[in-house]
This record gives structure tokens, sequence and C-alpha cells, in this order.
């Protein structure tokens, strides 16, 4: 799967964030995760700071359902369940919508995205799909997620390793230059949520942003077993320039626990 993220700087007129995503290949039985998630997995919740209005979505396949067939892309999770459907059928090999649907912040609920659940019976097919995803109350803002609840791994230990800033899983023993990456615009990140559950009881770990290797965000987190838990920050402000590298630093600092599942969602904006 491959997917680009497009967002305009401040000299351009632009509302929120643009996504074009493919997965390479998909099962009929199989629900697949949203966009805003570097990973494909079933039922991946997506985690967001605000409420963020979905629109102007198109979806393309590079072979049709067939006769009697179809494949669809729906919006699902508690608020709304199930709803918004956009269907490629029989022939046809991509329909676009300018449907409208809000989906919650993390506060509300946990939601996510699925595409490829069939209407009919059809066969797998590569394909791809741009969705536009709004802050109405700030048309100017990006979002941009990284990890899974459902399969993004955080692999930690008593020193610091560091991901980059897309990052699907983190593991140990990773140095902070190999990833790195410089932030195309200046701005800054302004709002914050981090979800995770699986780790164990009695550990502490620390997820840090970092920009040119300085701490500015800090999630610690604590152990509470599987149960899901999740961190909200619409307060801290993490100034960038363009050119400026982004990342993380992942460390636990007490306990014995050597990973958890975890997935954070950052907002962007002038």
């Amino acid at each position: 799967m491959g997917f680009i993220v497009i967002a305009g700087n401040g000299t351009l007129p632009y509302r929120g964030t643009h996504q074009i995503w493919g997965p390479d290949g998909a099962s009929q039985s199989r629900d697949m995760g949203d966009p805003l998630e570097p990973t494909v997995s079933t039922a991946a919740e997506c985690i967001l700071p605000v409420e963020v209005l979905v629109k102007n979505t198109t979806l393309k396949v590079n072979t049709a359902p067939g006769v009697g067939g179809g494949i669809a892309y729906r919006y699902k999770g508690l608020i709304p369940s199930n709803s918004g459907e956009l269907d490629i059928l029989d022939t046809n090999t991509s329909v676009t919508t300018d449907v409208e649907l809000t989906m919650p912040s993390v506060a509300e609920g946990f939601n996510y995205f699925t595409v490829w659940f069939p209407a009919g019976g059809t066969a797998a097919s590569q394909g791809l799909w741009c969705t536009e995803y709004v802050n109405p109350l700030d048309e100017r803002q990006s979002f941009y997620h990284a990890g899974s609840i459902s399969g993004g791994g955080l692999g930690f230990g008593a020193s610091n390793t560091f991901g980059r800033f897309h990052w699907s899983n983190i593991s140990t023993g990773q140095a902070e230059a190999d990833y790195q990456a410089p932030w195309p615009v200046t701005g800054k990140f302004n709002a914050w949520v981090l979800l995770w559950k699986n780790l164990t009881a009695g550990t502490m770990v620390e997820l840090a942003f970092r920009v040119n290797g300085v701490d500015t965000k800090v999630f610690t987190i604590s152990g509470a077993g599987s149960t899901a838990q999740h961190q909200l920050d619409l307060t801290t402000l993490a100034p960038v320039t363009a050119g400026d590298l982004v990342g993380w630093r992942l460390k636990r600092v007490s306990g014995s626990a050597t990973g958890c599942n975890a997935a954070v969602c950052i907002g962007f904006g002038a």
C-alpha cells in the first residue's frame, strides 16, 4: 500500500487534509483500515482530537466487481454506525460522492473506515481512494495519523529509541538520525491524541514528539492490560519552520514490559 497526504501552505487557499491511499489488494471477506492509518488492519480505530468533516470521496479499482457484484466503502463506528456507503457496482471501476459525514473526536468514541466490503460477492482488486478531511472550526488544519491500535507496535526498553514521523511501528535500538524527516512548511502542531492498549500494569512509557532533536510534546502512558486508554491534548503547541527535522522518541521509564499497541493523531495548522 501507499499514500500521499496533500495540503497547502500559508500562501495557498486550501482546506484540511486530502489523502490518496491505495492498498495493493484485498479479500472480499475483509474490512480494511482507514486512510488516516499507515497500516491495513481489520476494525482499526481512527482516532481524532476534534470532530472532523469527511467529504468529497473518490474510490477507484483496477478490476470491476462484475455483474451482480460490488465493492463498498463505508464509514463505521460508534457515531455514526455503518453509514455513508459508497458502492462500485457491476462493470464500473470508479465512483465519487460529495456526501458529508462527521467523524467524532476520541472524546465521543472511536471510529474507522472500511473498504472492499462486498455488496454481493466480488473478486479482490487493487485500488485507491481520495478523501478530504476538514475541521469545520479551523478549515486550514490538517491531520496526520501513525500507528494502529489493532496492529501498530511500540517496542521499547530502558534506553531511548526513535521512530519516523508517520510510524507504523517503533522498535528498540533505532538511531534518531535515521528516522528524522524534514517538515515542508512553517506552522504549529496544535492538537494531539494518543490511544494505547496491551501495556502491562506497572509499566510507564514516554512517547515524545521531537523537533530538531528536542522533545516538544511528551505523552507519559501507564499500563492497564488490554483495556484501551487515551490521552487528549488541545493546548500544547509545537512550532516548526520549513526544513525542521521531526520524529518520535520512545522509552520505558518504569516497569518491565517491552511493548504495546498504540496509535496517535496530531493536527497541524498555521
